[in-house]
C-alpha cells in the first residue's frame, strides 16, 4: 500500500469556512490540502458556493452537494 505523508487541515463548521475564504484573499493556506467536513447538509452545499472563486480545486464525495458546475462540465456543455 502506498503511504503519503501529506500535511492537511480540517475545517468543521461555517465559521471556519468564512475565515478560510477571508484568509485566502490575502494569503496562502496553512496546508496544501484543506478538508471541509460537516454534520449539516446546508453547510456542505453553501461551502462550495462560498469557496469556488478562491479555490484551485473543490472535490466532493457526494456530487449532489456541489453548488456550482465545475469548469469541465461548463466547458463541455458550451462547446456542443
Amino acid at each position: 500500500m502506498l503511504q503519503v505523508d501529506l500535511e492537511y487541515s480540517i475545517v468543521p463548521d461555517m465559521a471556519g469556512v468564512k475565515k478560510f475564504r477571508q484568509d485566502m484573499v490575502t494569503q496562502e493556506p496553512d496546508a496544501n490540502v484543506t478538508l471541509f467536513a460537516f454534520d449539516e447538509y446546508f453547510t456542505a452545499v453553501a461551502t462550495t458556493d462560498i469557496l469556488c472563486n478562491v479555490s484551485d480545486v473543490l472535490a466532493c464525495n457526494k456530487p449532489s452537494e456541489l453548488a456550482f458546475l465545475s469548469h469541465s462540465q461548463t466547458h463541455d456543455s458550451t462547446c456542443r
